[in-house]
């Protein structure tokens, strides 16, 4: 009965970012602090397992060894004209199935931004196997902005957000 429990409502992590960062350094990776483990649309339950740990760590502890599927858009201030700038998203893993990452954070997706009148952003979509005990964190890291700070960007319709979820043992 656990077994088929655990199937019907595997381990899974909704989170988003209420508050907007700032003052992050050109060229750094930083982790992206989501305050509410809850559904955007409807404030579904956003952490069956309670794997999630919000504030200064910000990251997501596997609860169950297996496949997860990472899923995460994050969202950067506008960079200023003229511009090069870029945003990249993506996640960085204690270790993954008892191995360290050969290079960390694993990056995924860069776009350069413009200033128009969308926010500049990148999206992460991973599979990693992580043991129990074992996290993982959403990262962004923003290169080549005029003023040489950056941070994240909190408005209406864009919202940084991680979803996790178990795939498979």
């Amino acid at each position: 009965a656990n077994d088929i429990g655990f199937l019907v409502n595997r381990p899974y992590l909704m989170a988003y970012q209420t508050q907007a960062q700032s003052g992050f350094a050109n060229n750094s990776w930083n982790t992206v602090t989501m305050d509410t483990a809850a559904g955007i649309a409807h404030s579904d339950v956003g952490d069956n397992y309670s794997g999630w740990t919000a504030g200064s760590n910000n990251l997501y502890t596997a609860q169950a060894a297996g496949w997860y599927l990472a899923v995460s858009e994050m969202f950067g201030t506008y960079p200023g004209t003229p511009t090069t700038a870029a945003i990249t998203a993506g996640f960085n893993t204690s270790t993954s199935g008892g191995r360290t990452p050969a290079a960390s954070p694993d990056w995924y997706q860069e776009m350069f931004a413009s200033s128009a009148s969308f926010p500049p952003g990148g999206t992460a979509v991973a599979l990693y196997y992580l043991n129990a005990g074992e996290t993982i964190q959403p990262q962004l890291q923003g290169q080549s902005y005029v003023s040489g700070t950056w941070g994240t960007q909190v408005t209406t319709g864009f919202s940084s957000h991680m979803e996790l979820v178990w795939i498979s043992e």
